[in-house]
């Protein structure tokens, strides 16, 4: 039976790593390597493989791609660089591993190893890997979100305007994580304290917000304020709440004037 050249096998080796990996088909222990039933030969980095925390910490702690690799008998390594999406990320690496602490969840990046020995230049591997993410219950909800309020119901009111994009400000009471937050408005008064519910904020404020009495003066309302975070990122480093969406229901009295209701639905995306 007739056989390829090895250099022609060689080459058909570091195709298949490359097409094993980008399709999703490789090992299931997570490695790359060449077809099964096959030997690599001489000066081929094989068994590359990618791993990663098997839960991702919101506070960052831990976010690393360990790659580890080896190479085919009669081709020990002297020196080895690593490439993430193409770019040099590490080189004259003298042993087979490295950690990459450059990683952000939730992203996919292609790894490429390469290496020599002292007879040239071994064929290098490469492996795909997305990596995981923290829940996005378990963001901090922290900065100024833009947000757009609309009426969902209303009683007592003459004039129902929408105000537009406001800025809600979350000012968590930890250093870290997430937790209770004070929630407030740019150029406006209320504020108050939001308890947590894992990725839900809940609680009262006051102060005057959008009601106004029949004679046009502010009124120091009494408002209910609920919060989800509906997306999440990573932002220097850390977890955090990128969007959200909720329910604000104000309520306002004022002697003289009828009893008035607002209910606003609103949605935001982080400013800050």
């Amino acid at each position: 039976m007739w056989r390829p050249p090895r250099r022609l096998a060689v080459l058909c080796t570091s195709v298949l790593i490359l097409a094993g990996c980008t399709s999703g088909e490789g090992p299931a222990d997570g490695t790359s390597s060449g077809p099964p039933g096959e030997t690599p030969g001489p000066g081929v980095i094989v068994q590359l493989r990618a791993d990663q925390p098997a839960e991702w910490d919101p506070s960052g702690r831990g976010w690393a791609v360990s790659l580890t690799w080896s190479t085919s008998p009669g081709g020990a390594g002297d020196r080895y660089e690593v490439r993430r999406d193409g770019v040099p990320i590490a080189r004259d690496l003298t042993e087979p591993a490295y950690r990459d602490h450059g990683v952000d969840p939730g992203v996919a990046y292609g790894y490429t190893v390469l290496g020599t020995d002292p007879s040239g230049v071994l064929t290098p591997a490469r492996i795909g890997v997305r990596t995981g993410a923290p829940p996005v219950a378990d963001a901090r909800l922290e900065g100024s979100f833009l947000v757009e309020l609309r009426v969902s119901e209303s009683s007592g009111l003459s004039d129902t305007a929408s105000p537009g994009h406001l800025l809600f400000r979350y000012a968590p009471r930890c250093r870290q994580g997430a937790c209770a937050v004070r929630w407030s408005v740019r150029a406006r008064a209320p504020d108050g304290l939001l308890a947590r519910s894992a990725g839900r904020y809940g609680g009262r404020a006051s102060g005057p917000f959008m009601i106004r009495s029949c004679n046009g003066r502010p009124l120091r309302d009494r408002l209910d304020v609920s919060t989800t975070v509906v997306g999440a990122g990573p932002i220097a480093r850390r977890w955090r709440a990128t969007q959200i969406a909720g329910v604000l229901s104000e309520e306002g009295h004022a002697a003289g004037c009828a009893p008035a209701h607002l209910r606003w639905r609103f949605a935001g995306v982080i400013q800050t």
